[in-house]
């Protein structure tokens, strides 16, 4: 554990690398489980499905965006644009449905998953919720601990400097640039979180070890 004579501690590198491990295993599941919903929704068995089908599919799970919100399916992940869904796509389309039921439970929106799959949906969007509260826990332990002159945000001197020893060989100027999304040379909190995923999650290098 790292300590400043601040006071504040950083969480061990094993707490990260637990966190990136559970990421991709999740990521894994996510991909297992896509399978068997696009088989759950490919009635006819065509190995493509109607893109409104598949929507109202989604929808009767359990948990749907509200009204006045634009449904981005059609728009984001019919990739060729011919109004189906293969299952490729459907994958994207399932991801971005858990990332959505996830922001949802972690705000305190209850819903109950039904279908022929609710079991297995449910216990997976259970760890998608811990998955993001562990990495908001982690991402503001990062914050807190780097922002040495609590000036509100993090600079990239800061950043360097509190990461060049753990993750040596890691681009970090470059995973910084993705995560400063206003391009002001420096982090505040939510910017922080987005630079925590780039470092820590699910599509982080494969090869990438924090604990080294």
């Amino acid at each position: 554990v790292s300590t400043q004579s601040t006071g504040k501690v950083l969480m061990d590198n094993s707490q990260y690398q637990e966190h990136l491990d559970f990421s991709r295993t999740i990521l894994k599941e996510t991909e297992a489980l896509s399978k068997k919903v696009f088989k759950d929704a490919d009635k006819n068995n065509e190995g493509k499905v109607p893109v409104d089908d598949f929507t109202n599919y989604l929808n009767a799970l359990g948990f749907t965006k509200p009204k006045d919100e634009k449904n981005p399916i059609l728009l984001d992940f019919d990739l060729n644009k011919d109004g189906f869904l293969d299952e490729n796509e459907a994958k994207y389309a399932l991801s971005n449905w858990f990332r959505e039921a996830t922001d949802a439970r972690i705000a305190g929106q209850n819903f109950e998953i039904k279908g022929n799959l609710s079991a297995e949906l449910e216990a997976h969007l259970q760890k998608d919720v811990k998955l993001f509260q562990n990495a908001r826990k982690l991402s503001d332990a990062i914050f807190d601990h780097a922002d040495k002159d609590k000036s509100g945000f993090i600079e990239a001197s800061e950043f360097k400097a509190e990461f060049e020893k753990r993750m040596p060989g890691f681009d970090l100027d470059g995973a910084f640039k993705k995560a400063d999304k206003n391009q002001d040379g420096k982090l505040d909190r939510n910017e922080t979180y987005i630079l925590f995923w780039i470092l820590y999650g699910e599509n982080a290098d494969p090869n990438f070890k924090s604990t080294k």
